[in-house]
């Protein structure tokens, strides 16, 4: 029972709401002789979590098939990632979490905005020359 209490508080590190499962979703990508594996690890909400399965799924679907090794690895990562999203499926849908910093309501404007009041000012003074160190493209010439 604590353990589903404990995973009960993590938060999605995409949007930060609640409960969020830990999850890694994989991608493939072939490149004519050889091929790269994206991964993304992390607690992921039900909708976050699923987004972003779709989108490593339609990266491997659209590069995947460049490559020997891409091909044969296409149905392995998208059978991996279908297996590692029933455990997102199973989550309840996601609870925004108000934030620690801001607890209230945001305010509404009360008014009209105002036109600029005057006209522009000029610059009032003199150039100021540089008093720090010279720049290293500055002084001494390297020819």
């Amino acid at each position: 029972m604590a353990n589903n209490r404990a995973a009960a508080t993590v938060a999605c590190q995409s949007c930060g709401a609640t409960p969020a499962k830990k999850v890694v979703f994989q991608s493939i990508a072939g490149m004519v002789i050889m091929h790269t594996i994206r991964t993304v690890k992390g607690n992921f909400c039900r909708d976050c979590g699923l987004r972003i399965k779709d989108e490593m799924n339609a990266y491997t679907l659209k590069r995947g098939w460049f490559s020997i090794g891409g091909i044969l690895g296409i149905p392995m990562f998208l059978g991996f990632n279908a297996i590692r999203a029933k455990r997102l499926k199973k989550l309840p849908a996601p609870m925004r979490v108000q934030s620690q910093q801001w607890q209230g309501q945001p305010q509404q404007w009360q008014g009209q905005p105002q036109p600029w009041q005057g006209q522009p000012q000029p610059w009032q003074g003199q150039p100021q020359q540089w008093q720090g160190q010279p720049e290293p493209w500055q002084g001494q010439s390297s020819w």
